[in-house]
């Protein structure tokens, strides 16, 4: 192969583009339509390991099987995965999952009786949401026919503008911060990056290999064919219900039922501990149960506390969490103290080292330039730079949005210490799904309340969450993850910074009705296009709609998911509202039909009440089918004739007494 294929290619950044917007506008229709499984929700990145093992197992044998050169070499592979692996970190809980619904929410469900337009809505600035309330009600609703699914982005545009920048500004400064830390984590520290051993195997190429060492090996497709098997077999249950599930999460309830272990045989925490020293490995065990066990004595002592936060069960733990994980970084950046010292006399000296202490203990100084900083996808002085630039703009864009100056810093020291307490959690521990003690909203509200905070802070406050509330995958892990990859790229990794970028932006940018619960014994007569019934528990209102989409997947009690499209111009169905639903399964042409309401049993057969003048008849019927509402009538009756619907058990109740008094 030759070296001009060993670093970062045209062809490679072309393939790692367009697996970018394979992942940006395939997880959007994978959450929001299909509704299966989550692909790019947390830190593993399902979709980008896919996507790779489809590239190294499948494409890239077949391309180098056609033609030699057309095989991709390893530098090209790794920055393909490296562009996928950072377009993950955007859809869904990453970014953009959150951002339009947040920027829109409190306009759109605001209401006379919330008062949320008097509450809070007049504190939030003109520049930091949209307003046009059509646009706004299209985009929870969905777009009228006639503007045939285009998107008035003309409404929109002013507030993306705005925020467009603090984002741009949020992920630089969390790429500068991994370039500052790479080195000391992967080259002093050494921590094992477990998420990216099994990628880092499928990467490497062999000269005169088609397929990496990995696939050759009956050990990964044993390891491979396990829990892929137990996943197809529980995938089939949810689908024919004769088909067993293996269940392999248990339930232990512990001190008096009031706190409960769940042990779970995970073939991912088992794969990823391979790679895991003893001591971090039993520290993550030890310490779950540790918590588990003050979770329990807290509970049986009565120790409660009333914040409520989101995914908290427990806010005493989750404070005393978030202190341990500031303790966390803090040392970890203590003990990488010198490496930080070095990075901070190259970013002032433009490449130098300040005096260094010798073996001895004597002072000597050298002037050199670092090579470490050829390994960077940019200089020190670069990072440093975006670092301190970064944080001055969103520290004055917060401020601007309303929150009190003094606030914002704290705010951000938080959110940083979160940021890399989680990334550094990933990169030594592998793991592969967890939250933040709490989210940075959450820990301003309880150390210094909404009193000191403001309306206007608090309003502020609530929009953090699009960035920095739900952490189950962010760009800085994703980065992170993606410089240790790197290390697979030979030669200038400079345009690497270009690639990670252009990923994030590909991944943002591709990326009402009404739903039914169906039980088991309804699933199969349901059918797209159907016509449904709508209508709100008080029956106030009802409509025709129908049936537009039936999922394939199964949730909890087995209720499949039905979604019936409506019209909504007078505004009444609301996001929220429970409704129930009539849905047409089939059409029968009968004769003859009554109203249900009128069917009575004497003597255990269906009857109706005929006006015969001035008294009234049980007439008996002969029944068919019926639909809830109708029945079919094969005999007993002849049409024209008039039958009793409303109150018709007075008359059965008299024709009983009549009865009783004769037998007397």
């Amino acid at each position: 192969m030759s070296n001009r294929r060993q670093g970062i290619t045209g062809r490679a950044f072309v393939l790692g583009a367009l697996m970018s917007l394979v992942v940006g506008a395939g997880v959007a229709y994978a959450d929001n339509v299909i509704r299966g499984s989550w692909m790019a929700i947390d830190f593993g990145s399902p979709v980008a390991l896919f996507l790779l093992f489809a590239i190294a197992a499948c494409l890239n044998p077949l391309l180098g099987a056609l033609r030699g050169s057309w095989q991709l070499s390893t530098s090209e592979v790794a920055l393909v995965y490296i562009m996928t692996l950072v377009a993950a970190s955007i859809p869904s809980m990453g970014l953009t999952g959150f951002f339009l619904p947040y920027l829109s929410g409190a306009q759109y469900y605001a209401s006379p009786e919330n008062g949320w337009a008097g509450l809070f809505m007049g504190y939030v600035p003109d520049w930091f949401v949209p307003h046009d309330a059509q646009a706004i009600k299209n985009f929870y609703e969905g777009n009228p026919k006639e503007m045939g699914g285009r998107v008035a982005w003309s409404a929109w545009m002013p507030a993306l503008l705005a925020w467009i920048p603090f984002l741009v500004s949020l992920y630089l400064v969390m790429i500068a911060i991994m370039v500052i830390l790479r080195r000391q984590w992967i080259d002093h520290e050494r921590l094992v990056y477990p998420l990216m051993q099994a990628p880092l195997a499928m990467i490497e190429q062999e000269p005169g290999r088609l397929l990496p060492a990995v696939f050759r090996s009956w050990i990964f497709w044993i390891g491979v064919a396990i829990p892929f098997s137990i996943g197809a077999i529980n995938a089939l249950h949810a689908y024919y219900e004769f088909i067993p599930k293996i269940t392999l999460t248990g339930s232990l309830p512990i001190f008096r039922r009031t706190t409960i272990l769940r042990p779970t045989l995970s073939f991912s925490i088992i794969g990823l501990t391979y790679f895991l020293s003893r001591d971090v490995a039993l520290g993550i065990w030890v310490f779950n149960l540790l918590a588990k066990t003050q979770e329990g004595v807290f509970n049986i002592l009565g120790v409660t506390s009333n914040e409520r936060m989101e995914w908290v069960t427990v806010p005493i733990l989750a404070h005393q969490a978030i202190g341990a994980m500031t303790v966390f970084v803090m040392m970890g950046l203590w003990m990488g103290r010198r490496h930080l010292a070095m990075v901070a006399s190259l970013a002032l000296r433009g490449g130098e080292y300040a005096s260094a202490t010798s073996a001895d203990g004597s002072s000597a100084s050298r002037s050199r330039r670092s090579t470490d900083e050829a390994q960077e996808i940019f200089t020190y002085r670069t990072a440093v730079l975006v670092l301190l630039g970064g944080i001055a703009f969103m520290w004055w864009w917060l401020w601007q949005s309303g929150m009190p100056f003094w606030a914002v810093g704290i705010l951000l020291f938080v959110a940083f210490v979160i940021f890399v307490g989680l990334t550094r959690m990933v990169t030594e521990g592998g793991f592969f799904i967890t939250r933040a003690p709490m989210n940075p909203g959450n820990f301003m509200v309880s150390g210094f309340g909404v009193e000191s905070l403001g309306v206007a802070g608090v309003t502020s406050l609530g929009y953090t969450f699009v960035w920095a509330g739900e952490m189950r995958i962010f760009v800085m892990a994703a980065c992170a993850n993606a410089l240790k990859v790197a290390e697979c790229i030979r030669g200038n990794r400079r345009p690497l910074l270009w690639a990670m970028l252009t990923a994030i932006l590909i991944s943002a940018v591709s990326s009402v009705w009404v739903e039914l619960s169906a039980f088991p014994e309804d699933i199969e007569s349901l059918a797209e296009d159907q016509v449904a019934f709508v209508y709100d528990l008080h029956h106030h209102k009802t409509v025709e709609g129908k049936v537009s989409y039936i999922s394939p997947q199964m949730t909890g009690g087995h209720i499949a998911r039905a979604r019936v499209e409506l019209p909504n111009e007078s505004g009444h169905w609301r996001p929220g509202m429970h409704v129930k639903a009539d849905i047409v399964t089939d059409t029968v042409n009968a004769n003859l039909a009554v109203d249900n309401d009128a069917l009575r049993r004497l003597e255990d057969k269906p009857v109706v009440f005929i006006q015969e003048g001035n008294r009234f008849e049980a007439r008996y019927l002969k029944l068919g089918r019926t639909d809830g509402e109708y029945t079919e009538v094969l005999a007993g009756i002849e049409y024209g004739e008039r039958y009793v619907v409303e109150n018709s058990y007075l008359i059965k109740a008299d024709i009983l007494k009549q009865g009783a008094g004769h037998s007397h």
